[in-house]
């Protein structure tokens, strides 16, 4: 959601999908088999990055996401949601990027990414069944936000945006994270019912679906993840 709508903005162009997917030069989980779960191949994902010169690793992946940026536009634009396990990297690869990054509510995230996420291939075997279990994405949970909080001092530019918030307050977060990111606001842009328009794009705004997940989550479901998620929620604001 928070892609779609920066897209719509006058000086972004943005890549087609996640920008891990465009380079062999940035390791996902997904190659493993390990769908959104980086937490189960950390080593991959440290080790297996580029160890050349920053400068030949930035030309290279550049080169890679080429066919997809704008020569008139002048923000590129990537969500890889995996590159928050590299963020320190990242920020010496490219010295002039700025970092958002979003968190929402743990039990209704975790109950979202056990729905939706399957380990495959070789990881569904070591797993030992095709779906994760609520500790599982709740370490993942977890381990995400702590790379976040942990890192977001070491780099030069970095937000951290809360998902409630911008579904809440849309025109005033965005107007946080233009300035941040040191760009004019869009030449339009405005609330138009529960849509929010851009640059003559209408995107209608995805509504905040925390409490659905908390139901299919249950009261079991929060007792179990508790233990695990508690800490950081509460470090998060969220309790």
């Amino acid at each position: 959601m928070t892609q779609t709508i920066l897209a719509a903005h006058q000086d972004f162009t943005t890549l087609p999908r996640e920008g891990v997917r465009f380079t062999s030069l940035l390791p996902q989980p997904e190659d493993l088999g390990w769908t959104r779960m980086w937490v189960s191949c950390e080593s991959y994902m440290d080790n297996s990055l580029s160890q050349g010169p920053v400068e030949s690793t930035y030309k290279s992946i550049v080169a890679d996401w080429a066919p997809w940026l704008s020569t008139v536009r002048s923000v590129c634009m990537d969500k890889s949601i995996t590159n928050g396990a590299r963020i320190q990297w990242m920020d010496e690869v490219f010295p002039s990027a700025y970092f958002i990054g979003i968190v929402r509510n743990g039990y209704a995230a975790c109950e979202g990414m056990q729905r939706k996420a399957r380990p495959k291939k070789g990881a569904r075997v070591i797993n030992g069944s095709d779906t994760y279990s609520l500790p599982q994405v709740g370490l993942q949970w977890v381990a995400s936000n702590r790379k976040l909080l942990d890192e977001q001092t070491k780099v030069n530019k970095f937000l951290l945006v809360k998902y409630e918030e911008l579904l809440d307050d849309p025109i005033n977060e965005l107007n946080k994270i233009w300035a941040f990111l040191d760009v004019e606001p869009p030449t339009e842009m405005y609330m138009d019912g529960e849509a929010l328009v851009i640059n003559g794009y209408r995107l209608p705004l995805l509504k905040n679906t925390n409490e659905e997940s908390m139901t299919r989550l249950g009261t079991k479901g929060v007792e179990e993840l508790e233990p695990i998620i508690g800490n950081m929620m509460v470090e998060l604001g969220y309790v």
